[in-house]
């Protein structure tokens, strides 16, 4: 049975993509190591090698000014809502965590240095909170989500799970 500690942002991106991705990814199945978009990402992950883990998160770089700020770096903007909740998932942890007033972040795109700045306030908190709820309905299931096909199956490490 799964609960809220389970979840970590892999489940919470994969998801977003596609809930039968974030079923595969709570029982740790791993995407095909071949995909070439999984390689391109943990390319930059190692060339970055900044990564800090709090936690059960690994976060990819925070850095402290007036307040907290979290980055997570994604090789493109190709799926920016799944990228948006994990990064307001790491902000949910480390203001739950540290009691912290204000965290604030950014998603960037390795590829264009596009960034995009999401503020942690209760709106965002109450989003993560009914996600982690939908998401602890769908992997406490023993089925498996039906498949459903999308635009981003094609690029998608699980995809030989489906397809």
């Amino acid at each position: 049975m799964f609960n809220s500690e389970n979840i970590n942002g892999t489940i919470i991106k994969s998801f977003i993509a596609c809930r039968r991705q974030g079923w595969l990814a709570s029982r740790k199945m791993s995407p095909t190591r071949d995909n070439i978009n999984i390689l391109m990402g943990e390319t930059y992950s190692k060339i970055r090698n900044k990564n800090l883990r709090v936690g059960g998160i690994e976060i990819d770089e925070i850095s402290k000014g007036k307040h907290i700020v979290v980055k997570e770096y994604k090789k493109t903007f190709s799926n920016i809502e799944a990228s948006k909740m994990q990064l307001l998932f790491y902000m949910y942890n480390l203001q739950k965590e540290l009691n912290l007033k204000k965290v604030e972040g950014y998603v960037i795109s390795e590829e264009t240095d596009e960034k995009l700045y999401l503020l942690f306030d209760e709106n965002n908190k109450l989003r993560i909170e009914n996600l982690i709820e939908a998401i602890l309905k769908v992997v406490n299931s023993d089925k498996s989500p039906e498949f459903i096909q999308t635009n981003l199956c094609l690029h998608c490490g699980y995809n030989f799970y489906c397809l």
